[in-house]
């Protein structure tokens, strides 16, 4: 199972963008 490096990038992005905006959201609740 070859995975396409490109969308493997892509999906890490998101990821991180996703936990930015967790942890920002997180800050404004406390």
């Amino acid at each position: 199972h070859i995975i396409h490096r490109g969308l493997v990038y892509k999906l890490i992005e998101i990821a991180e963008s996703v936990f930015c905006w967790f942890l920002r959201l997180k800050t404004l609740l406390l």
